[in-house]
């Protein structure tokens, strides 16, 4: 029963040798059960956690035999392939008078820890592209602006151009200006041109 489960099980003696496991924990260390049977799970499952090898101190079979505790934690198994991501589970069970031996269940979470970073990923290239659009409209918005500023420069030096040249045409009196539309006809004229009739 306990090998149809979809988890990697191993149960230890109290010194952290391998009494039964699943076949899911044999496919896992990629060994048969002659390989692993009696052998110490210190030396079959070598773990890291933070990119750095997990102390035999710190490996849950010594926490569990140790501390006498259950515990929990994930760590990286670097298998043949590829690392292996696993959530471990820990208990200690009673054995041989007054001495625990240690159950462990090991999850293989891989794949979701590949989905998440994969989601971080995509997570930080949405900000990127969030930060470079948002860089490109303050960009375009300061340039806007500064066209505006122009534009306006321009417009009111239009108006005091035409105001000066309106108030030279309005006052010149000893000098007829006509005003000619496309076609050659008269459109205006100023005092000077009507003193002239």
């Amino acid at each position: 029963a306990l090998d149809s489960v979809s988890n990697a099980i191993v149960w230890t003696d109290s010194e952290g040798n391998v009494q039964w496991c699943n076949a899911i924990f044999l496919s896992l260390i990629q060994r048969n059960k002659l390989m692993v049977l009696g052998k110490p799970l210190l030396a079959l499952l070598p773990l890291e956690k933070a990119e750095q090898d997990v102390a035999d101190s710190d490996h849950p079979i010594n926490l569990v035999l140790q501390q006498n505790v259950n515990g929990f934690g994930v760590y990286v198994f670097q298998t043949p392939d590829r690392p292996c991501f696993l959530e471990i589970s820990w208990s200690p069970v009673p054995f041989e008078q007054d001495r625990a031996s240690a159950v462990l269940v090991l999850r293989d979470i891989t794949v979701e820890h590949q989905n998440d970073l994969d989601l971080k990923q995509y997570r930080e290239h949405l900000e990127h592209l969030v930060e470079e659009r948002t860089l490109n409209l303050q960009t375009t918005n300061h340039q806007l602006k500064d066209e505006i500023l122009e534009r306006q420069k321009i417009e009111d030096q239009l108006r005091e151009s035409e105001a000066r040249f309106r108030l030279l045409v309005e006052n010149a009196r000893d000098y007829a200006i006509y005003l000619l539309d496309p076609e050659g006809r008269i459109a205006s004229w100023n005092a000077g041109a009507e003193r002239l009739k």
